[in-house]
């Protein structure tokens, strides 16, 4: 994961003890840092933080001074609702981010917004979600949602390193069809739905941001514990986007006034 201890910014307050909670957590900034660079906020749990490479590279070549607040468990939302335990530090956390993002939406030209949809979803606090962008309509903010990465009930992280010690290829068919995979088909067509009844809100799909083979180069997945995805999967993803139709989609989303 691309975390405060490896050079990034995902405020992992749940396994880093060296953390604290508190303002700490709301410091970091990616990508362009040119002086007539848009304001951009990144917001959400790990699957926000996961994005954070992609959103550093890309971030750069749309000329995006991007703001990046994630924290376990704390998906986009301005009230508290939590998918993980309320009695971790995270929650308290995320308590502070959230008034953050309340009390400082005006600020930005563009919103991106990443979560964990399969456990909202699954814990029926897509509402919560849904409310976030009202208010962010009412703002009249442009709003891009990212959807998670293929799911897989497997630690792929360890199937690959086992790949590596035995010198074999790597592919993940095998692992494609599995019951998490079905049970995120069904959240991402609430949330896509969710997205869709607002304007100025883009969704960037499953396929926009990976190959469908959901493997980050030939032998190396972007996948690395079969939810999250790695440094490594993140800037591959970028790199992908980059080639797909919703890039354009995106810089004329990001351009116009």
């Amino acid at each position: 994961m691309p975390m405060v201890s490896n050079g990034w910014c995902f405020y992992n307050i749940k396994d880093d003890h060296s953390l604290t909670v508190g303002e700490n957590g709301l410091k970091c900034h990616i990508a362009s840092n040119s002086t007539n660079a848009k304001s951009a906020l990144l917001f959400g749990d790990s699957f926000a933080g996961h994005n954070i490479p992609f959103w550093d590279r890309l971030g750069k070549k749309l000329n995006l001074n991007i703001h990046t607040i994630s924290t376990n468990w704390c998906y986009p939302s301005l009230d508290k609702e939590f998918t993980g335990d309320k009695s971790s530090t995270a929650y308290q956390q995320c308590l502070i981010n959230r008034n953050y993002l309340k009390n400082h939406i005006a600020l930005y030209d563009v919103l991106i917004f990443a979560g964990r949809w399969t456990d909202i979803v699954r814990q029926n606090q897509q509402n919560s979600f849904s409310e976030l962008l009202k208010v962010a309509q009412m703002n009249n903010k442009k709003v891009i949602v990212m959807s998670e990465p293929y799911t897989f009930d497997q630690n792929i992280s360890s199937i690959f390193k086992r790949a590596i010690w035995l010198e074999r290829d790597f592919n993940l068919n095998e692992y494609m069809n599995n019951p998490l995979a079905i049970k995120q088909q069904y959240a991402t067509s609430v949330i896509n739905k969710i997205v869709s009844e607002h304007p100025n809100t883009l969704l960037l799909s499953q396929a926009d941001l990976f190959k469908s083979d959901h493997m980050a180069t030939k032998n190396t997945p972007y996948s690395f514990d079969g939810r999250h995805i790695s440094v490594v999967g993140s800037l591959a993803s970028e790199q992908y986007f980059e080639t797909r139709p919703k890039f354009k989609v995106l810089e004329n989303f990001i351009a116009k006034k």
